[in-house]
């Protein structure tokens, strides 16, 4: 994405989907933002593996003696044999499903047709433990997407989802799981998976610093997350560190800075009269779970939000801001929050609170100060 780009999302993916659940923020910078980093090695070797197996269906070439050759080939008892009744690599835009609000994008690995239809996914895992279970694969986000798109396209009224687990590490091995879900289940997880993209289409067009942090997900799987140092960074903190231009043209925009063209602005320099000085920022201090006694000067962000969710409310015809459709007003909010700021003062606001479980970026954003207390 360049910088001339508008922000948005143009489809939306399994594993997207996860990371949103996951922790917004992160999706943002990676999907929104277009911050994708280098492929691991373990990606690597999986997607080296996936190319071999893809080729032993496709023309039943061994997979050879390489390493990745010796892991995919300790699956293969689990695959079918080559026949015509299966479709590999088959693109979900082979199996269109109307009434969407955005693409799905992802490519079934192996589909099986039958009166009961298969779906076959290989993953590749350093240990069995980490393979999802029979349960665990009958809720998961990417075959339920993948269900919805088959079952759209098919009377069945049933389909097997089922994962071939490849161990990375030696001895190799692999183990296949298999679990048969109704027509019923899959539209029902599908909504919920329908409700979630709804969240991201309209956090997608939103403020980066209107999008909410999951800090327990900063250092998920041992590693702290690529985007750790720009999430630190609030409205007020100028020392932006690694940031791309496209986060600072928003960051830019958000405090209302206007570029000029070097030239521009080097011929107008001796002719502009001295302009005034900035006024310094509203010094608005954030007390979050600390106990407020009665008498002291502190306002409740609840009640300083009041006319923001007012507006929010009016402008969308709801009576309440979580009756926004698609949990939009809560986006909403947090982009009026940056925009319109509080009167400097002290606030008070607790973590279990609807406004800090859903704007709690927007209001960091515009604290000059934040003090935390414990529960």
């Amino acid at each position: 994405m360049n910088d001339e780009e508008p922000l948005g999302i143009s489809h939306v993916s399994a594993t997207s989907i996860k990371l949103f659940k996951n922790c917004p923020r992160r999706w943002y910078e990676t999907y929104v933002l277009d911050q994708r980093g280098e492929s691991s090695p373990a990606m690597r070797l999986g997607s080296e593996v996936h190319e071999l197996l893809e080729e032993y269906l496709l023309k039943g070439t061994k997979p050879g003696a390489s390493k990745a050759g010796k892991i995919a080939s300790a699956g293969l008892k689990y695959l079918p044999k080559r026949t015509k009744n299966y479709r590999v690599e088959a693109s979900l835009a082979d199996f269109p499903r109307p009434g969407l609000p955005i693409p799905f994008k992802g490519f079934i690995d192996l589909y099986i047709e039958g009166d009961v239809p298969e779906i076959v996914d290989h993953k590749t895992t350093s240990n069995f433990k980490y393979a999802l279970t029979a349960e665990q694969l009958s809720e998961d986000t990417q075959m339920i997407i993948y269900a919805a798109h088959v079952l759209a396209n098919c009377e069945a009224e049933e389909v097997s989802l089922t994962h071939v687990a490849y161990l990375t590490k030696t001895p190799y091995g692999a183990q296949r799981t298999t679990v048969t879900v109704t027509r019923e289940a899959v539209e029902e997880q599908f909504g919920e998976i329908l409700d979630v993209v709804a969240e991201m289409l309209a956090a997608s067009v939103a403020p980066i610093t209107t999008i909410e942090k999951e800090p327990t997900f900063c250092w998920s799987y041992g590693k702290r997350c690529p985007f750790y140092n720009q999430c630190q960074i609030t409205m007020n903190n100028q020392g932006v560190k690694n940031m791309s231009d496209k986060q600072l043209a928003v960051l830019d925009k958000l405090r209302g800075i206007e570029k000029k063209e070097p030239m521009v602005a080097a011929l107008n320099e001796g002719n502009a009269p001295t302009p005034a000085p900035t006024p310094a920022p509203a010094q608005v201090t954030l007390f979050v779970d600390v106990g407020v006694l009665k008498g002291d000067p502190i306002t409740r962000v609840d009640d300083a939000l009041a006319p923001l969710v007012n507006k929010v409310c009016k402008s969308k015809g709801a009576e309440h801001i979580a009756l926004v459709q698609y949990n939009a007003g809560y986006h909403l909010l947090s982009s009026l929050i940056v925009e319109e700021k509080l009167p400097a003062g002290e606030y008070a606001i607790d973590s279990d609170s609807e406004y800090w479980r859903h704007c709690s970026s927007a209001l960091c954003s515009i604290a000059t100060k934040i003090v935390r207390g414990y529960r």
